[in-house]
């Protein structure tokens, strides 16, 4: 199984490292990767993009954040094009998730 997880945020980051060991748990050779921080990387899916750096607090850091999340989407979509997942887990992240 070729599953993608996508987390915006450190929160999400979080319970996306708890779903992927879960996941690994569960179907030991599903190949996990996608885009996220430490704890996806540290249960064991490939990050082909970094989005710690995505987390903010309050609205005016959100601002400033908006351009660089908006233009990670175009590498992100064009991964998932090539790499076909047979399934998608978007955690959080409206602005990098919706459209």
């Amino acid at each position: 199984m070729n599953i993608a997880i996508i987390a915006g945020e450190a929160s999400g980051d979080r319970v996306g490292g708890q779903l992927a060991r879960e996941l690994l748990t569960l179907a030991p050779n599903a190949r996990l990767w996608g885009a996220g921080g430490k704890f996806l990387r540290e249960a064991g899916v490939e990050l082909v993009q970094e989005t710690s750096g995505f987390g903010v607090l309050v609205i005016a850091s959100a601002i400033g954040l908006l351009p660089n999340m908006v233009a990670s989407r175009t590498p992100l979509l064009m991964e998932l094009r090539r790499r076909q997942p047979d399934v998608i887990v978007a955690i959080d992240a409206g602005a990098v998730h919706l459209g």
